[in-house]
């Protein structure tokens, strides 16, 4: 979770044109300006009894990187409720609703306090196992509680699917729950099961690749969408297991992007077996190799054919190597699916945010470990294990534009950069039929600003992607957005954020304009997708 502004001394180059004129930013967190990036932890503490732990204060608290001693620089309470006393977190407010053409990613940033997102994994998990953990998630949302906020999502085979975002309406997330349980899935038939075990062992490290990487795509897609999000944020993962260990080296660089992008969101992952019972006998190994698969490194294991002890052993050590990577909980070897999904639900109800400003010595990606102590004896303290110390990026090193377009592809927007965008037809010319003007709104809270002389300036990147209906592009426009800012003009920005446009000529069969930012040194990533119909009409 991003709440600082960075403000980076270094030069800057030749900026464009940008209207600083802006409607009132959204309500945010407090602003805080450092020149090295903020870490927050999330830390949930129980006691002997599994019940929360109310009222600890700074000073209860010692938090420790590579077991050296840190300053809590940043301390918040965040409750889901207003039940855990004065210190409870801002209370859950509706985000304004959005006028006709305009587009943002600002529903995402408003919610704060703890959130819930339940992926149901239809990848890693057979279409029987599926209608189990499904009855059993249905079962659960029936008794969901006026102060939940619940999103369902989808793993698929080609994308990870929105069935509801953030509610607390049951009947919207059940009829949601209810699609078809075949749709989008190969075939659960027995004769292709038996082919898929005949073949041979490049084809199974293929599927196998295949599986992780749809999985990878998925988990960065939601750490980008709930990295705007205030507050704890669990994404509950019903899945039968994936084994992040490939043989290929080519996995390591989607392996490293997921980490990256789950550490900086600030996600804590409950994996909860959609098997239920299991009843093999055998416990699951003791190592745990996926951990270092998540720290970027990639074991030269093979992949074993997806049947058997092993792979079910390996499977459930890639959940509980997840769960405590991120500050989660793996559920494991239970027909209790809703109970897990409760118990990982109230996980985020009482909330305690340590922030503090790390060494900026060794920015080389490596991965540093936090440890997070509380005074008192016999409590059960739970925080993501650690984060990659990576450097500021550098305005005249700005990431591949590769970024941007596997944002792109996603069907979740990225929240990590606030953004309001307001799409209005032009005026048809001979050159192009369809043209819109897009008056695109950046929020200041994740925004870095340059020191250039005597002046500031910022940098983006983005891109427009424009796709069919089959979701494949068929138009892409790259670019980056340079704005000077006078030394009058610095607070102006730095409050309220600032305003550009664009001219987009629309391809005529695109479906849907994909608007993706970058920032260019605290790397922080929004976007919004338009829908075109309505705009070509």
């Amino acid at each position: 979770m991003r709440g600082t502004l960075a403000v980076i001394g270094v030069a800057c180059g030749v900026a464009t044109a940008a209207a600083l004129a802006q409607p009132p930013a959204p309500t945010q967190s407090p602003t805080f300006r450092a020149d090295t990036r903020l870490i927050e932890v999330s830390v949930v503490v129980h006691d002997k009894n599994g019940q929360p732990v109310q009222g600890l204060t700074r000073d209860d608290f010692t938090l420790l990187e590579d077991g050296k001693l840190h300053p809590v620089d940043l301390f918040s309470v965040e409750t889901s409720s207003g039940d855990a006393g004065s210190s409870a977190g801002p209370e859950r407010t509706e985000p304004p609703a959005l006028s006709t053409g305009e587009f943002s990613n600002r529903s995402q940033r408003g919610l704060s306090g703890g959130v819930t997102a339940i992926l149901f994994d239809r990848v890693n998990t057979t279409v029987a196992e599926q209608n189990q953990a499904r009855t059993q998630i249905a079962e659960f949302l029936r008794q969901i509680r006026p102060e939940d906020r619940i999103a369902l999502y989808s793993l698929e085979w080609n994308r990870v699917r929105i069935l509801h975002d953030f509610t607390s309406n049951a009947t919207a997330l059940l009829r949601a729950l209810s699609w078809p349980a075949g749709a989008d899935r190969p075939p659960e038939d027995p004769d292709v099961a038996a082919w898929i075990s005949r073949t041979t062992d490049a084809m199974s490290m293929q599927i196998s690749q295949d599986r992780v990487g749809v999985t990878l795509d998925a988990l960065i897609a939601i750490a980008a969408h709930l990295s705007g999000t205030r507050g704890r944020k669990n994404l509950i993962w019903v899945s039968s297991g994936v084994p992040f260990q490939v043989k290929e080296e080519t996995m390591a660089i989607p392996v490293a992007r997921a980490a990256r992008a789950i550490d900086e969101a600030n996600v804590a992952i409950y994996p909860v077996d959609a098997r239920g019972l299991v009843t093999t006998g055998v416990a699951p190994a003791e190592t745990m190799p996926e951990v270092t698969a998540m720290k970027g490194q990639v074991t030269s294991k093979p992949i074993l054919p997806e049947r058997g002890m092993a792979q079910t052993v390996r499977n459930l050590d890639t959940m509980k190597a997840l769960a405590d990577y991120t500050g989660g909980r793996a559920f494991i070897n239970s027909n209790a699916i809703g109970i897990a999904i409760r118990s990982a639900m109230d996980d985020g109800r009482l909330t305690y945010v340590l922030g503090y400003y790390p060494s900026r010595d060794k920015l080389d990606g490596s991965f540093r470990r936090i440890t997070v102590k509380v005074n008192r004896p016999g409590l059960d303290v739970r925080h993501r294990s650690g984060y990659r110390a990576f450097p500021a990026l550098a305005k005249t090193s700005a990431q591949p534009n590769d970024e941007l377009l596997a944002e792109a592809r996603s069907p979740l927007a990225a929240a990590g950069l606030g953004l309001t965008v307001h799409a209005a037809s032009t005026a048809a010319s001979a050159e192009n039929s369809h043209e819109v003007t897009l008056a695109i709104h950046v929020d200041p809270d994740a925004l870095s600003i340059w020191k250039d002389g005597d002046g500031w300036s910022v940098s983006l990147a983005l891109a427009f992607t424009q796709s069919a209906a089959d979701g494949q592009f068929v138009k892409t426009t790259l670019g980056n957005v340079d704005v000077q800012v006078p030394a009058a003009r610095y607070e102006q920005i730095t409050t309220k954020g600032f305003s550009f446009e664009r001219n987009v000529a629309l391809a005529e069969t695109a479906d849907e304009l994909h608007v993706v930012l970058r920032d260019a040194g605290s790397g922080a990533l929004g976007s919004v997708i338009i829908p075109l119909t309505a705009l070509k009409d």
